[in-house]
């Protein structure tokens, strides 16, 4: 795991704890406007393109007569918070995608589904607890599978690729399979990585438990249950690369008790999820 965590400095991966420390000062900041969330869009060519295309994809720019033609207005079309969403999928998204697949698994379909978490986890946790500014529940989803690209950019012939195609065809956890090939999981050196980036503390408990949703705080544990019905909502929909198979899917559809969903909410979250992933893949989003 040393070894692994000392290679993350030569990957693309290396630009995201920069990026996150500056979204959330800017998150924090009673202060911060469009302007300083424009300006931290614009040290990247990609990212600015993807955001000026949002704005005026057809589920933004149905309200307005004209195209946006700056940041600034992409920004305020959009909204402060959607915005902030695109600059971290921009930065993560570059990390995830190369260019193996093996069996089931690619980072294309590692990406489909980190997205869709996201947008799930977000969907959730307002429909029951509103915005909150404490924790990004969006972002929590987004990484919370970072050890896997991870793992995929530093032992893809060191073991990786092997717990891939054992997974799929035992139909196990990828953890498990992990264990046997290297030693440690995907949870595991996640969240090493998020520790040593300095991560909030619900980011750290999201991304190293958020199979078992074992962790003492109970906002984060909360965040891990939500995190876990995003994850079943992901393998029922079929939606992207999902590192388990029906029997653990069955178990984290348990947390629903936890969080006291019922059907009408399950339904509810599908149906916006499935929503914003259309919109998102008419602008191109899931390109690879």
């Amino acid at each position: 795991m040393e070894e692994v965590l000392s290679l993350i400095k030569e990957q693309d991966f290396s630009t995201i704890p920069s990026v996150l420390s500056e979204m959330l000062r800017i998150s924090n900041d009673p202060n911060a406007d469009v302007a300083d969330l424009a300006q931290l869009c614009e040290k990247d060519i990609a990212t600015s393109a993807r955001m000026l295309r949002t704005a005026n994809s057809i589920y933004f720019a149905t309200r307005y007569q004209n195209r946006a033609r700056t940041l600034k207005e992409a920004i305020v079309r959009i909204g402060f918070k959607a915005a902030q969403e695109i600059i971290m999928s921009s930065v993560v998204r570059v990390a995830m995608i190369t260019r193996h697949s093996v069996m089931d698994y690619s980072t294309i379909g590692l990406w489909k589904h980190s997205i869709a978490v996201g947008i799930g986890n977000r969907l959730i946790h307002t429909r029951q607890h509103g915005e909150t500014r404490s924790l990004d529940p969006f972002l929590a989803g987004l990484l919370h599978d970072m050890g896997i690209a991870i793992e995929h950019q530093t032992m893809f012939a060191r073991g990786f690729s092997d717990a891939i195609q054992n997974r799929y065809a035992n139909a196990s956890l990828l953890t498990e399979e992990e264990s046997k090939a290297f030693g440690f999981t995907h949870e595991e050196i996640g969240e090493a990585l998020a520790r040593k980036w300095k991560f909030p503390d619900y980011l750290v408990s999201v991304i190293g438990n958020h199979h078992g949703a074992k962790t003492g705080n109970e906002a984060a544990a909360r965040l891990c249950h939500i995190n876990r019905i995003s994850e079943w909502l992901c393998f029922s929909l079929n939606i992207g690369y999902c590192d388990f198979s029906k029997v653990h899917a069955d178990l984290l559809a348990q947390s629903r008790e936890a969080l006291e969903l019922g059907t009408d909410d399950i339904d509810w979250v599908a149906g916006r999820m499935h929503q914003e992933r259309e919109a998102l893949t008419s602008i191109g989003w899931f390109s690879d």
